[in-house]
């Protein structure tokens, strides 16, 4: 073989190992993910500490809807859920180091969230009252009473939403905020799917929980004017 003929097999013998190097890292990526959709919050919190992003984005993926929907029933409006649920994963970012048992990883981000609720639910007062005050309005604080007949409003409202959704999407947000807590991989077995396709599909439902939660708010609202 003549050295052009030498060069050219070289390049080629190149691209099949390029090649192959591309096929083995997809193929341990591909095992890693599938491998965390089945991990305990115990080994994602280890991968997290380890700075490994799948591990946070399953983390991210995993407790996201629960804990948003925990904000709602707090009395957050849906921005302010989302403000909460942000400050949940800052403050796992500064703290993952510090947990100190990390098979508690789901009691402690349910912990922190119901601490942003709280705190953003007073922020919102104070910035209610202060745009009572320059709007020359007598000031009005709710009583504990009042907070509640809101969140049980709420809570009808929510339910009302979930009962428009359509079948598949209603057992899928049901199988996910269950006190069960299931794993992906049961959840997927139950709904007979793909476990790859059950992120995407509760992104879709909980946006359609959304618009349709704010639908039947805006119904009540008219309706009690």
């Amino acid at each position: 073989m003549n050295d052009k003929g030498s060069g050219v097999a070289c390049l080629e013998s190149e691209r099949r190992s390029d090649a192959d190097d591309r096929k083995a890292r997809l193929s341990v990526s591909a095992r890693s993910t599938r491998a965390l959709v089945d991990s305990d919050d115990a080994e994602l919190l280890e991968g997290i500490r380890a700075g490994r992003r799948d591990a946070w984005d399953e983390t991210v993926r995993r407790h996201s809807g629960r804990l948003w929907a925990l904000a709602r029933s707090r009395g957050l409006n849906a921005a302010e859920s989302q403000d909460a649920l942000q400050g949940v994963w800052l403050s796992l970012l500064d703290n993952a180091d510090r947990i100190r048992d990390p098979a508690a990883l789901r009691s402690w981000l349910t912990i922190v969230i119901k601490n942003e609720a709280t705190r953003l639910g007073r922020v919102g007062q104070r910035e209610t009252a202060r745009a009572t005050r320059l709007a020359g309005q007598p000031e009005t604080r709710s009583s504990p009473a009042d907070a509640e007949v809101e969140r049980t409003a709420d809570l009808e409202r929510l339910a009302a939403a979930m009962a428009l959704l359509p079948d598949r999407c209603r057992r899928l947000l049901t199988l996910m905020f269950s006190a069960a807590d299931l794993s992906y991989v049961e959840i997927a077995e139950t709904m007979g799917t793909a476990v790859g396709s059950l992120g995407p599909t509760r992104a879709r439902c909980l946006q359609r929980l959304h618009d349709l939660f704010m639908r039947t708010s805006m119904v009540s609202t008219v309706a009690a004017d």
